[in-house]
């Protein structure tokens, strides 16, 4: 393909990244090669190296954005583009839509393992700094407390639930 982006092309170049469909070709390859990488990245457990992709990711679903509201007020501009270039475009879509489910089945993976260790977590600190004397395993080992108030001489339970 002859079009060649540089890092900046999105940016500068404005209306020709939605009109001219070489270039649109070109930027959802890109998006897609992003969109792999975090997904890889997500595979891997690398959230660290992930957050370095986020600025070129709200670049680019910037760019779907706009490129979507385009198709919605020109519904023509793909009908009357070169049949290749048409369905090339098509298949690039379609691989774009592929690429994303993945990553949102990838993010989704995340979430539970992250929520499973945060969980562990949880219970292994929770664990470590029982107080065995007002817990329920403390209540069952001595019984039930009761404190007595030395100056009005009135029993004290200490409530078994905190």
């Amino acid at each position: 393909m002859e079009t060649n982006l540089n890092e900046n092309s999105i940016e500068n170049e404005g209306i020709e990244n939605i009109t001219n469909i070489d270039r649109v070709i070109v930027i959802f390859e890109k998006f897609i090669t992003l969109l792999n990488k975090e997904s890889e990245l997500l595979k891997q457990m690398k959230i660290a190296e992930i957050d370095a992709l986020l600025p070129d990711k709200v670049k680019m679903m910037q760019w779907h954005n706009i490129f979507e509201q385009f198709l919605s007020r020109e519904p023509n501009w793909l009908k009357s583009q070169e049949e290749t270039k048409k369905q090339n475009l098509v298949q690039i879509y379609e691989k774009f839509k592929q690429t994303m489910e993945d990553l949102h089945g990838n993010l989704e993976k995340a979430v539970v393992v992250n929520q499973y260790i945060m969980k562990m977590i949880y219970e292994e600190v929770a664990s470590q700094h029982q107080n065995e004397t007002y817990n329920s395993t403390g209540q069952k080992k001595i019984g039930t407390f009761v404190a007595c108030n030395q100056k009005q001489g009135i029993p004290i339970k200490i409530d078994e639930k905190i």
